[in-house]
């Protein structure tokens, strides 16, 4: 393990001195890659993680013009059901196939799951009608599917009675998975069979990465199809086509793991995680994130290529905000985060030393402090911020998956100070 410092801000306030160094340690160890759930990305309109153990669902992506959809499940129980290595809890919606009344359906918006609120579709898709629907799945069995007189089961879908149905992804008959834009019409589909032999065969113990995507210019829609394994490299393409027209722009339900057509009905037969909603066309290798280090920053630095090379202490973007920080400080590769960086305010007696730390970081393997001397050349007093917290610090939860860090440092009896945020990453 070692340690890199950087003393990045300094100010003077009357006679007293902070500076906010920043040093970060690393250990050398590497553990194998494996998938990890998404981290929201620019592109990202809605994520869910499906972790909560009660309504509501969060909505972790960005929103349609800031317009996040947060989610109502119809069956509290049916959410914590077990999941992939690393991603938490999952969405049970296994039902006997002959009920249709009862299930694990998610409807969108606040209130109730027998009463889900409408949403129009561009909340679904970019400004040139291009999208990515992803969503991991485990399904029980793929051969029986007497859900209403087609034979159907609900993944995803933006669709309420007839003549009002922009989407739906969906089980379709035997073994078949399909995606119809525009379902009233009848013919804009695109599906593929699901293997059950090769490597991406299905099997009822196994979580498969399926997505849909669409180049609104060109309407050409594929479909994915992966077996999730800690050595899988990129989504499997399985059918690609053009399509007739872009989904309509009605305002519908939208709903995870059911139809809402009579709503709600046509459950899966088996588990949902992860679902995530972008408005660009993704590419194969952008679709099943990996970790290629232990923990939590291993998670943040795969995911979106945030870091996919050096240590933590390496600064992989450039903008003077080493790895390790900007995971504690909720950096990305896209932003220049020196504005994310400790701030020093004075009052009448003491100098308060402040940041945001996200709560991704919270994690094992993650140790955060504040350390505090009279020169740059050495640190004698320690105050932790996580995992343990210091009695002299205080940390409040934002309820925005932030915390706000606080410590005072009294201006007296020192002519100087300076303290710095100190990141430890253990591999």
């Amino acid at each position: 393990m070692h340690t890199n410092q950087k003393n990045q801000t300094r100010q003077r306030v009357n006679s007293s001195l902070l500076a906010a160094g920043l040093a970060l340690g690393l250990g050398a160890g590497i553990a194998k890659a494996d998938v990890v759930p998404y981290t929201a990305d620019a592109n990202t309109l809605h994520l869910y993680h499906l972790d909560e153990s009660a309504a509501n669902i969060i909505d972790y992506g960005n929103g349609y013009g800031g317009v996040k959809i947060n989610l109502w499940p119809n069956n509290v129980p049916s959410l914590g059901a077990a999941t992939y290595t690393g991603f938490g809890t999952s969405l049970n919606d296994a039902q006997s196939l002959s009920v249709l009344t009862s299930g694990a359906a998610i409807g969108a918006g606040p209130g109730s799951g027998t009463t889900p609120v409408t949403y129009n579709n561009t909340q679904f898709q970019g400004a040139d009608g291009s999208f990515t629907y992803e969503v991991y799945v485990k399904l029980n069995q793929i051969s029986t599917l007497p859900y209403g007189g087609n034979s159907q089961a609900m993944i995803l879908g933006h669709d309420g009675g007839n003549g009002n149905r922009n989407w739906d992804l969906k089980q379709y008959g035997a073994n078949n998975i399909m995606f119809a834009s525009n379902p009233d019409v009848g013919t804009d589909q695109v599906s593929f069979i699901i293997p059950t032999t090769g490597a991406n065969a299905w099997d009822a113990n196994s979580w498969f990465h399926l997505a849909v995507t669409f180049d609104g210019p060109t309407k050409e829609a594929k479909m994915y199809w992966t077996k999730v394994t800690p050595t899988v490299s990129g989504a499997n393409l399985m059918v690609t086509k053009t399509l007739l027209d872009a989904p309509m722009t009605g305002t519908t339900y939208f709903t995870i793991g059911a139809s809402a057509r009579a709503w709600p009905q046509r459950f899966i037969d088996g588990c949902i995680d992860e679902v995530r909603i972008s408005d660009i066309v993704r590419a194969p290798a952008d679709m099943i994130p990996l970790a290629s280090s232990s923990g939590a920053y291993g998670t943040w630095a795969i995911t979106n290529a945030n870091a996919p090379s050096g240590t933590p202490a390496d600064d992989y973007d450039g903008d003077g905000v080493s790895n390790a920080l900007e995971f504690v400080l909720g950096g990305t590769k896209t932003s220049n985060d020196l504005s994310r960086l400790p701030t020093i305010t004075p009052d009448a007696t003491n100098l308060i030393f402040t940041f945001k730390q996200y709560h991704q970081s919270k994690s094992a393997g993650t140790t955060v402090a504040i350390e505090v001397g009279t020169t740059l050349a050495a640190w004698p007093n320690t105050y932790s911020v996580y995992p343990t917290v210091d009695s002299a610090v205080t940390v409040v939860d934002n309820l925005d998956g932030t915390d706000t860090v606080t410590l005072s440092l009294l201006k007296t009896p020192d002519a100087q100070k300076f303290a710095r945020l100190k990141v430890t990453i253990a591999n």
